[in-house]
């Protein structure tokens, strides 16, 4: 041998899609899940960035829209954010607001998603469009010179039309709710 002493793999070390024998394990799930589960203590010193500070300020800045903060209070948050340097101190700044609630209403999200679904309902719209023309186009191009009319393509037609309807009704209406 080489005269290097042999490493047994963890007890653990069953080997999956995302790890080798010998990984270490992944985190527990108390310290994924946020600083007030139990176990969590090793996630409150893990420092954070400027994007984590951001999307803080953020938060804060819409709990102060929304009339959760006065002034002084998110002006004093937000200094401490600028400061914080691990994710105790971030959690420490938003723990008595409501994050998930203020992320889900947060007006710039809303606009984004608002214009994402319309992006995606034109170009679905757009394509059906598109191979509607290519089928007639085709359809037309056979059946003037032999003769055959039938009007096969109003089938491809019809059921891809039937998927367009299926996903843009929900898709508007959930835009008109929002």
């Amino acid at each position: 041998m080489c005269g290097r002493p042999h490493q047994h793999p963890a007890p653990f070390a069953s080997a999956g899609p995302d790890r080798a024998p010998g990984d270490t394990p992944p985190p527990a799930a108390a310290d994924r899940a946020g600083a007030s589960a139990p176990g969590a203590g090793v996630r409150r010193h893990i420092r954070i960035g400027d994007a984590q500070r951001r999307s803080t300020d953020a938060v804060l800045a819409q709990a102060m829209a929304s009339g959760y903060l006065t002034w002084d209070e998110w002006h004093d948050r937000t200094a401490s954010v600028r400061t914080a340097t691990t994710v105790g101190a971030l959690d420490a700044v938003t723990a008595d607001l409501p994050v998930d609630r203020l992320r889900r209403q947060d007006p710039v999200a809303r606009s984004e998603r608002t214009a994402a679904t319309r992006r995606d309902l034109r170009t679905r719209t757009a394509g059906w469009l598109g191979l509607a023309a290519l089928l007639i186009t085709i359809w037309l191009a056979v059946a003037i010179p032999t003769g055959a009319w039938y009007p096969w393509p109003v089938w491809p037609i019809l059921g891809t039309g039937i998927g367009l309807v299926s996903h843009v009704l929900p898709a508007r209406a959930a835009l008109r709710s929002s």
